[in-house]
């Protein structure tokens, strides 16, 4: 009797999984350099369910949206200047950061959820580093201009990273201090 009931159980898990709606190819590079085009990448099965739609996130906003007609959507967010298809096709739901900067750094999601009355949702994330430190300020000195930075790219990095940014951060902050003093 209790083989029995493993067997049943196993044949449920298989099935369950079978029929699971899946990302396939989740493409969000961990490190982009400053000013580079950043291609990111969403492709999904839905093994036999309908699309609903597929998101994209930044540090919790919305930004871009595949629909199941292939529609795509965008929307303002910090950071992020979009090149896109005019339509999308089934099965992916690609789109480029075509400026990187410092506000670019964050948090990336994609979100896959399937029609009514399931509404399945499946979802893959990664933190995205921007690797160059922008020129964001200027000192004039009457003998030379010096240029230096007080911009982290390594703000929103998980594990212990944001205490490094804020470490650059203030070593940064102390450069531009003595230069300015010198």
């Amino acid at each position: 009797m209790k083989f029995m009931f493993l067997v049943l159980f196993v044949i449920l898990v298989i099935n369950q999984r079978g029929f699971a709606i899946r990302i396939t190819r989740f493409v969000v590079p961990s490190v982009a350099s400053y000013g580079a085009t950043l291609d990111l990448d969403c492709a999904y099965d839905l093994q036999q369910d309908q699309l609903y739609d597929v998101k994209w996130y930044k540090d919790n906003y919305e930004f871009f949206r595949c629909k199941s007609d292939g529609e795509v959507q965008t929307f303002v967010v910090e950071g992020i200047q979009l090149y896109h298809n005019d339509r999308a096709t089934l099965g992916s739901c690609p789109v480029s950061i075509t400026v990187v900067n410092s506000s670019s750094a964050g948090h990336y999601r994609c979100e896959v959820s399937t029609e009514g009355p399931a509404f399945k949702t499946t979802a893959k994330s990664s933190v995205l580093r921007i690797s160059n430190i922008k020129p964001s300020r200027r000192v004039q000195d009457d003998e030379a201009e010096i240029t230096t930075s007080a911009t982290s790219s390594l703000a929103h990095e998980n594990n212990g990273a944001e205490t490094q940014g804020a470490i650059l951060n203030a070593i940064s902050l102390l450069s531009v201090f003595v230069i300015y003093i010198v």
